[in-house]
Formats: structure tokens, sequence, C-alpha cells
């Protein structure tokens, strides 16, 4: 009876180690992946020239973040705002507006449409930081011409106006095959300030999103 007894113990302590050992396992297999992911997108950078590291507006502005706190900051913006939380846009538009040799980058614009709703407005910068004018621009609900984007822009109050991206964060998300739409999560992070986090709409659970832009102010574009 006793040896009985005493085998069952040693199996269900075996029972408990190799269930703790899988989870450690699961845990660090989710770290790792989140590690290669952040490792591959920073390696894939290529260097900075003087000039560019000179400009505030370059094509290296911008840097993933895991997605663990990317989701936090998201979270921490819910908390206390109602309304539309994310803004979703084609990557074929902002392809569109790379294209230009001028570009080096996207500015994202805060705004508010004829319906009251907050939106993103993508405009395309040069390396001095004047917006490279369109015809039309890029919405959610179609294309809209330059000076109802302005009014829409300018209908916007809050204190941060918009956050720029250089060239490189969203060829990062173009090398997703599977990535078509960029999904723009508003946030904040935990020292209270505003953030715009991009991650590809696919994904539900990002591991990691694209942070780091230059906020508006102090970073703003020059309207010629």
């Amino acid at each position: 009876m006793k040896t009985k007894v005493l085998f069952m113990s040693i199996l269900m302590a075996c029972m408990v180690l190799v269930t703790l050992i899988s989870i450690n396992a699961c845990n660090k297999g989710e770290y790792f992946a989140v590690e290669d992911e952040l490792l591959s997108r920073t390696l894939d950078s290529p260097k900075i020239t003087i000039n560019e590291v000179e400009s505030g507006f370059n094509r290296f502005v911008g840097a993933p973040i895991d997605g663990t706190i990317g989701l936090k900051w998201i979270k921490n913006y819910t908390a206390s705002h109602t309304g539309r939380m994310e803004y979703f846009v084609l990557l074929s538009e902002l392809h569109k507006i790379l294209k230009n040799s001028n570009s080096v980058g996207i500015c994202l614009y805060y705004a508010v449409d004829d319906k009251g709703e907050k939106i993103v407005i993508p405009v395309g910068l040069d390396q001095t930081g004047s917006i490279i004018k369109q015809t039309e621009l890029t919405t959610e609900s179609g294309n809209v011409d330059w000076s109802k984007a302005q009014k829409w822009i300018n209908n916007f109050k809050g204190s941060i106006k918009a956050h720029f991206f250089g060239s490189n964060t969203f060829e990062r998300l173009m090398k997703d095959p599977y990535c078509s739409v960029i999904r723009a999560s508003y946030a904040t992070d935990d020292k209270g300030s505003a953030q715009l986090l991009l991650s590809n709409a696919a994904e539900l659970d990002p591991l990691v999103y694209e942070d780091a832009s230059r906020p508006c102010p102090p970073y703003c574009p020059i309207n010629n």
C-alpha cells in the first residue's frame, strides 16, 4: 500500500513538472517569436546618412515595439475615450505617396470629417518637412480634395495634430505579402503622450506594432 502511494506521489510530481516545462516552453516560444520579428525588422533597415541625421524628417523615423506594450497603450487610450479606436488605410494608397522621388515618409494627420468622426489622413513629406501636395487625399470613405482635407484637419482640436513615419516603416509593413491594409490604432503611452501605432490589419493580435513616430508639435510639416 505504501509503495502504491509513493508511486502515485512520484507520478503526480512528474506530471506537474512536465506541465510547468511545457508552459515555460510556450512562453519562451512566444517571446522568441517577438524577438525574431523585432530583430528582422531592425536588421533590414539600411544605413543612415549624415544629411538624414540632420533632418527631423527622414526615412528612418519609426521603430517596431513589442505587441504587448502596444496593446497596453491602446487600452490606455480606450479607457478614457469613446468613438473610433482605430482607422484603416489601404497600403496601395500609401505606396503611391512613397513613389514620389522626393518623399521620405508620410505624415498621418488626425482629422474630423463632416460626420464628426476622428479619422487619419496620410500626406507625403520631403526631407525639409514640406508637404508634397496631392490633387486628392485618401480616406476610408473615398478620396477628397486638398481643400476639404485641410478643413477636416483643422477640425481636429487635440494637442497632438499628426505623426510622421519615415518610409522604412512602411517598407517593413509592405514586406508581409498578406498585408494590404494598415491599421492605425490610437494609443496613449505610460507617460500620457498620444501615440499612433501601425500594424497589419489582417493580424488580430500583432506580435509587434510600428511606433516611435515624430509628433506634431514639435515636428510639424511645412505647408507651402
